[in-house]
């Protein structure tokens, strides 16, 4: 039986690109296609016609699955299969089917026709396209047979693109093919879990680097030239390229500099920035705690800004750790170290919301950190004595 549907699958390197135009449902509702790609896994499931008894099977064992929350079994009326969910697997999957993906429902014939399919399965939470719509698409998608009759398919639609990827193109009695699309689901969700347990842990390495960097700069061991302005060579800022030059990085002398500080302060009678209290200096400059390169530039003037700068990178650090935890899989109230471990079901996923993180706003999550690591450890690396040393010889 599994070798008369895998024809279909000869399909599945068609490209395909879900096309743009005013689509409106059976409820004659609108349904913007770029927004719900933007926002969620957004699959395509097409159903042959009005009248194949096989289609609708798929939507039942979605519901069972975790669309329904009161409905825990199925039984298949061709093949006499019950469908059955535990609760700990149910949660996982509703929390893949209910937040991380949403649905358009694709079937030839009239609104009412199609209507009845939608209450009587029952999926009314996602809309159904038919009539000329679900044609027009059907052959945009490459799944058109006739006016009559789509192929059954599986389909993903992409953010931004808008291009359509083929999860299972076919379907029969007891053939439905929901695994696939469960898979791609876990896959997709895991695979980014993992993304955000490498981020926390490259975040802490970073943040007992910043804290190193104190310390020696406290211990009055951080050579002076660690202190000069330096950014990324050719990296351009307010227009002008920015190059080490020898001057730049010249050592200063520490009682030297000093002497200065003291003398200005007599004769000035004024406090300058560096004079001000560590947490306070750390309150003001938190405000460009999403302006990195800002933060060298001022972390190059004195010990003092130094020290305050590197605080508030860690500060900035420890707050989108904060932000991404609750949202990766825990166990024991502690997220996981270990990827492997995320393809666990029975891991917790609702730590800080019952119904769980959907898929993009732990995708921001995780982009988010992950910017910030990137731009910190982009600028910071540039404050070693032994490159700016080598710079200033050569």
């Amino acid at each position: 039986m599994d070798d008369d549907f895998d024809v279909f699958q000869t399909m599945t390197t068609t490209p395909r690109t879900f096309p743009r135009m005013d689509l409106i449902d059976v409820e004659n509702k609108q349904v913007d296609v770029e927004t719900l790609a933007a926002s969620h896994h957004l699959i395509l499931i097409t159903l042959k016609n009005t009248t194949c008894p096989v289609c609708p099977q798929l939507l039942r064992i979605l519901n069972v699955y975790g669309l329904d929350p009161d409905n825990n079994s199925l039984s298949d009326p061709f093949t006499l299969q019950e469908w059955k969910i535990d609760t700990i697997r149910k949660r996982f999957f509703r929390l893949l089917l209910k937040l991380d993906a949403y649905f358009i429902i694709i079937c030839p014939g009239t609104n009412t026709q199609v209507r009845e399919i939608q209450q009587n399965t029952p999926f009314l939470d996602y809309p159904f396209i038919a009539g000329d719509q679900a044609i027009q698409l059907a052959k945009a998608l490459k799944v058109h047979i006739c006016d009559e009759e789509i192929m059954p398919a599986i389909l993903e639609v992409s953010k931004g693109t808008l291009s359509v990827d083929p999860i299972y193109i076919g379907r029969g009695p007891g053939h439905y093919f929901h695994q696939f699309l469960l898979r791609r689901l876990k896959e997709e969700r895991c695979k980014l879990e993992s993304k955000g347990i490498i981020c926390i842990h490259d975040s802490h390495e970073a943040i007992n680097q910043l804290k190193r960097r104190i310390a020696k700069c406290l211990s009055g061991n951080l050579v002076t030239a660690t202190l000069v302005s330096t950014h990324p060579p050719g990296v351009r800022v307010s227009g002008q390229s920015i190059l080490p030059s020898t001057s730049s990085l010249s050592l200063v002398n520490k009682d030297a500099r000093d002497d200065f500080n003291v003398k200005n302060k007599q004769t000035n009678k004024q406090r300058s920035l560096a004079d001000l209290p560590l947490e306070i200096l750390e309150t003001i400059f938190s405000t460009l705690c999403h302006d990195i390169p800002s933060l060298v530039t001022t972390a190059g003037t004195c010990r003092v800004l130094y020290i305050a700068v590197c605080n508030v990178m860690i500060s900035s650090l420890r707050t989108q750790i904060a932000w991404l935890k609750p949202a990766l899989p825990q166990e024991n109230g502690e997220v996981i170290w270990d990827e492997a471990e995320v393809t666990n079901e029975s891991l917790d996923r609702w730590s800080s919301n019952e119904h769980g993180i959907p898929f993009r706003e732990l995708q921001v999550r995780v982009l988010d950190l992950k910017d910030l690591l990137i731009n910190t450890s982009q600028w910071t690396r540039y404050w070693s004595p032994r490159r700016l040393r080598t710079i200033s010889k050569s």
